[in-house]
């Protein structure tokens, strides 16, 4: 009798497919599998031998690409600012471990107006918001100044390698939030955790210590030109009776000379105590030397509208218990005692000089385990008027 054909795949026939050949037309990933032929005369039934069939992706591992279709948002609860710094119009630029304020998405980062009402112009981008799993000061993204034409410098956390167990990069924004094309940072530092702006537009940085000895070659202060290269002709080295160190706090006067605090006992060589004036080449200022205290600890430095040093911290001078804010003339010379622990029981950490000189100071307790600070409003002469906990 006549022939009967039946094509099947893996053993299931296939419909339709009963002539003598069988032909798949821009066969595809779903037809791939193993194929015979059924051929029946009515009296007999005969299978081929099985041929299996293999169909090659239309797309390799190794060739991936984005698709931001995918772009899930994991947000935590609660958060902490750790950075405030004004802006142009009364407004703010906050920073800190957050994803959210008052209902609208700020990954990290969010522009608030006087009212401290979020501001939904400012869209920096979500990356600046990846922070590392440290509990490093430079682990989450960090606003650090605003610039006199609007723009921001902030840092943002990065993977660490190498020799540096926390990273970060510098990136400045735009006032929209958006990334400035026309800056690019220096590689170095590898991880900034202070800044100052000079009058001319460039940038005095310094790094977070770090446990291990520094790489040869490397330092921990640097000074960035306008558009975020390195001035390679800035390069002091602050140093312990062992090692290079960072200082602690920055502050750069109106004429461009910057001065450090730190636990530092020489720079470039040189012997100094705790707190130095660089000029503005970044050499040791000879016109600025500490009297009238053999011992400074700074965490905090501020510079007056009158021309007078503000330093928080911890201090020896002769016949005063346990300073901890004092102010200094232009020359280093201690000229005051503001505050003192017996008064206010903590180190001062922040200073903030008013323009009618009135001082607000930031203090936080001596205990290691304590998260409290007591915020003191101070005349020019140093009499507490104002004091809150929080």
């Amino acid at each position: 009798g006549p022939l009967v054909y039946q094509w099947r795949r893996s053993g299931h026939p296939l419909p339709g497919a009963t002539d003598a050949q069988f032909t798949l037309t821009n066969p595809t990933r779903t037809d791939a599998g193993f194929y015979d032929v059924q051929v029946a005369d009515g009296l007999s039934v005969k299978i081929s031998d099985v041929a299996q069939l293999d169909v090659a992706p239309s797309s390799y591992p190794n060739q991936l690409s984005f698709d931001p279709t995918f772009a899930p948002r994991f947000e935590t609860v609660g958060g902490t600012v750790q950075a405030i710094v004004p802006a142009p119009g009364g407004r703010f630029i906050v920073s800190g471990d957050f994803s959210r304020i008052n209902g609208l998405a700020s990954p990290g980062l969010a522009r608030l107006d006087a009212s401290l009402q979020p501001d939904p112009s400012f869209t920096p981008p979500v990356e600046l918001a990846d922070s590392t799993t440290s509990f490093s000061a430079i682990a989450v993204v960090r606003v650090h100044a605003v610039q006199a034409d609007g723009k921001i410098l902030v840092t943002q956390p990065m993977p660490s390698v190498g020799d540096y167990p926390f990273r970060n990069k510098l990136v400045r924004l735009l006032a929209d939030g958006s990334v400035d094309p026309t800056f690019t940072a220096s590689a170095e530092p590898q991880n900034i955790v202070g800044l100052a702006l000079q009058p001319d537009g460039q940038i005095v940085v310094y790094g977070l210590q770090i446990s291990t000895a520094l790489p040869a070659g490397k330092r921990y202060v640097y000074r960035l030109k306008e558009d975020g290269s390195l001035d390679a002709s800035y390069a002091p080295i602050f140093r312990t009776s062992s090692e290079v160190t960072a200082p602690t706090c920055l502050v750069v006067q109106p004429d461009g000379r910057a001065i450090f605090g730190g636990p530092f006992v020489s720079v470039d060589g040189q012997a100094t105590l705790g707190l130095v004036r660089l000029t503005s080449a970044g050499a040791l200022d000879a016109t600025f030397t500490v009297s009238g205290a053999s011992y400074v600890g700074p965490t905090a430095l501020a510079w007056q509208p009158d021309g007078r040093l503000l330093v928080g911290g911890s201090f020896t001078i002769p016949g005063i218990t346990s300073p901890s804010l004092v102010r200094f003339n232009d020359t280093g010379a201690v000229e005051s005692v503001l505050l003192q622990w017996p008064a206010v029981n903590g180190a001062t950490r922040r200073i903030l000089p008013l323009a009618d000189g009135r001082i607000w100071a930031a203090v936080r307790e001596p205990s290691t385990s304590s998260t409290q600070a007591t915020m003191v409003r101070l005349t020019s002469a140093g009499v507490v008027e104002r004091t809150a906990t929080a």
